[in-house]
């Protein structure tokens, strides 16, 4: 059974690419937007219960804290996708959405992770700026199936 988390700050395109690689591989996906309270303790137990019924279980969330990224590692076989884009990118998209967290948190977010060099725990990272949907999606679609296979 594995785990793969979508990680990286808000708007970087993290729950694009995971709801599409979840429909790709057939797989249950968890959003930590659709947690409230103790958001990543009931994410990561969520997916462990999963897992005991599907060979793959995808977690979108920005995972900024570096012990959130421990946690899910030690919880199996666990592939990190970094999906990033620069900070004015992150506020736009934000700002485009409606269901923003606001400039603050997204600037406060995208500096946690450049001040941890988050891409040190990806891997895999995507520059969803740069990249197009598509090239994007078919890249990282890739990068999951060979680490998928035995």
């Amino acid at each position: 059974m594995s785990l793969l988390v979508a990680f990286g700050p808000p708007a970087a395109g993290k729950t694009t690419l995971a709801t599409r690689l979840a429909a790709r591989f057939d797989a249950p996906v968890l959003h930590s937007d659709d947690y409230t309270t103790r958001t990543y303790e009931r994410l990561l137990d969520d997916a462990r219960h999963l897992l005991r019924e599907h060979a793959l279980v995808v977690l979108d969330g920005t995972f900024h804290d570096p012990d959130w990224r421990a946690w899910a590692r030690d919880s199996g076989d666990t592939y990190f996708l970094y999906a990033t884009a620069d900070l004015d990118t992150c506020l736009r998209r934000d700002w485009e959405r409606a269901d923003s967290i606001g400039e603050p948190g997204v600037r406060t977010i995208h500096r946690a992770f450049r001040e941890q060099d988050a891409t040190a725990d990806a891997d895999f990272t995507v520059d969803t700026r740069i990249l197009p949907e598509e090239t994007t999606f078919s890249l990282a679609s890739r990068r999951v199936a060979d680490w998928l296979s035995p």
